[in-house]
């Protein structure tokens, strides 16, 4: 697996975070995936990649919503807290990618 220097980073600042994250912060975070999945027509037979999916929380919201999923994360136990939330999605272990900003 090829990395980047925003991926390394993230890889250790998440590494081995999984459950105190999903106890905590990821109940904030969860609470507008039900808008954001309406606002992109997420649905039954939509393709869903899920970049930086954590534990799953999108991927599992979309799973339920009859959503074919791809979840990536970097890190390994936000991604086996994601398999346990998602079990039907195919989960990824990948760098993530960076973005340039064009100006």
């Amino acid at each position: 697996m090829t990395t980047t220097g925003f991926d390394a980073h993230e890889r250790e600042r998440w590494a081995g975070r999984a459950a105190a994250y999903t106890r905590s912060f990821a109940r904030w975070c969860a609470y507008p995936v039900g808008a954001l999945l309406d606002a992109a027509g997420v649905g039954a037979g939509t393709r869903l990649l899920d970049l930086g999916t954590g534990p799953g929380t999108v991927a599992a919201s979309a799973t339920e919503r009859g959503a074919a999923v791809v979840a990536v994360d970097a890190e390994a136990s936000m991604l086996a807290a994601a398999r346990r939330a998602v079990p039907p999605a195919r989960l990824v272990r990948a760098a993530l990618p960076t973005c340039a900003t064009v100006g």
